[in-house]
């Protein structure tokens, strides 16, 4: 079992929750449980980052900064955290400091603000 803190549907009510994820394996499927409720991929790990609101920042987020508009992404061949640019549909990743991060505003994340 693994233990992340993690953001993702519920499989019930499709409403978003977020809370120790769960992973457990059992013949060779895997179940994902966020607070004792059961989940459905993707799922959402959180940065360990917050925005300027104090608000947590996971990956697939969206926020603003500078007067533009990026996309949090996760790597997780490099378990590394991404932010990108969003140009139309096409994203370019960039990379900012510590600095940069707290000056940034969570505005949504990409299941509830897809456009």
């Amino acid at each position: 079992m693994v233990d992340k803190i993690a953001r993702a549907k519920r499989k019930d009510n499709g409403k978003l929750i977020e809370g120790d994820l769960k992973i457990k394996v059992i013949l060779n499927k895997a179940k994902y449980i966020i607070c004792g409720i059961e989940v459905e991929p993707p799922i959402d790990y959180f940065s360990g980052k917050f925005d300027k609101n104090d608000k947590k920042m996971f990956s697939s987020d969206i926020v603003l900064y500078n007067g533009e508009i990026y996309e949090i992404t996760h790597d997780e061949n490099e378990n590394c955290f991404l932010i990108g640019k969003i140009k139309g549909r096409k994203i370019e990743l960039e990379f900012y400091s510590k600095n940069d991060i707290k000056e940034m505003e969570v505005i949504g994340n990409m299941y509830e603000n897809a456009e």
